[in-house]
């Protein structure tokens, strides 16, 4: 029917937390010096899981991107709060317009996403017998990293992100940026796969943030946001 098509789907809205999740990462890391390893292990999930069963299967389940369901109520409530300041929402927003443009420019050429496709077969996926898990998670944002440099770092419109010099010039710091960037940008495709687009953001923006509610309502009590980030050293 073609009330199908016009309104948006539960599984567009989880993808669109997916992309608020690594995108208030993105922020958190440039802006603020803080890492989140749970972060970033959902973030390498999300971009390796290439035949996903459902939205939700893609991130591991709904409380692994409870920060993201969170962040996504508030922006499009539009209310400033003390975890989520008006500019920092702006900021945020800003990223997320650029990175749903992106998504869209991956699913409709499909040269590009067979590239990302054979690029990311080579990413490390199992330990070795002398590694632990930190270290394979550090290989593969690393190896992601690279992949986001080559296929979709040429693309417009760029994703300028802003934060601290100190923290932007720190190999590490952009290698994390990097991989959260590919995750948005994989959450992004995965929202037009399920019939997301721009103009629902405008049109229908308070139906998007009362299935946003459900989500976060259905959240455990503990899933709060910016629960686990920790600065690093």
């Amino acid at each position: 029917m073609i009330f199908d098509r016009i309104f948006p789907k539960r599984d567009a809205t989880i993808a669109l937390a997916g992309v608020m999740q690594s995108l208030l990462a993105v922020h958190q890391l440039a802006a603020k010096g803080k890492a989140d390893k749970d972060s970033l292990r959902i973030s390498v999930k999300a971009v390796l899981c290439t035949e996903p069963a459902n939205s939700l299967a893609v991130y591991g389940g709904l409380s692994a991107i409870a920060n993201g369901v969170h962040c996504l109520v508030q922006v499009l409530n539009g209310r400033s709060t003390q975890a989520l300041p008006a500019m920092e929402q702006a900021l945020i927003t800003r990223y997320a317009g650029q990175v749903l443009r992106l998504g869209g420019l991956v699913r409709a050429n499909a040269a590009l996403a067979q590239r990302l496709g054979e690029a990311l077969q080579v990413v490390p996926t199992e330990m070795h017998e002398d590694e632990e898990a930190a270290d394979l998670l550090r290989l593969q944002v690393d190896a992601l990293a690279k992949v986001y440099i080559a296929h979709i770092s040429p693309l417009k419109p760029r994703v300028m992100v802003s934060g601290q010099p100190t923290y932007l010039r720190n190999e590490q710091f952009t290698a994390d940026i990097r991989c959260q960037l590919l995750a948005a940008v994989r959450s992004a495709v995965l929202w037009h796969q399920c019939g997301g687009r721009l103009w629902q953001l405008l049109f229908f923006r308070g139906f998007v943030l009362a299935q946003a509610r459900e989500l976060a309502a259905s959240l455990p009590k503990a899933c709060l946001l910016y629960t686990s980030p920790s600065p690093r050293d």
